[in-house]
């Protein structure tokens, strides 16, 4: 079975560490990260995640902007995204522009785990 790929885009180290070492799981995921949002665009269209993990104010293109322009110019398999936002008014914005789930900072290391398998059992079916 092929490993399932998550890409988080945060410009913050200690926030891709968390996300990572919360996630990972070595023969089930392959965890990519982007700095910015042009690196996560790029990420998209070469390694075609199965999950999308984007900070809303990642530098370059934010994330939202990222979910813009995923709906501007359509990936042949749309990844499930969980926007990650210490901005609680930019909830409806990024459900809106197709993210699948919104998860606000701080946010405690079980729910990330949570919406983390979510999006990922999502995206299997």
């Amino acid at each position: 079975m092929d490993k399932r790929k998550i890409l988080i885009a945060d410009d913050e180290t200690n926030i891709r560490l968390l996300v990572r070492s919360t996630l990972e799981d070595e023969e089930r995921f392959e965890i990519l990260e982007a700095t910015d949002g042009r690196e996560a665009l790029d990420h998209m269209r070469t390694h075609a995640p199965d999950v999308l993990i984007p900070d809303h104010m990642i530098p370059r293109v934010s994330g939202l902007d990222v979910l813009e322009e995923l709906n501007n110019k359509p990936l042949p398999r749309r990844p499930r995204i969980i926007v990650l936002s210490a901005k609680v008014n930019e909830e409806q914005r990024a459900l809106k522009l197709g993210a699948d789930l919104f998860l606000r900072k701080p946010f405690s290391l079980l729910q990330l785990m949570e919406v983390g398998e979510q999006a990922l059992k999502q995206g299997a079916s």
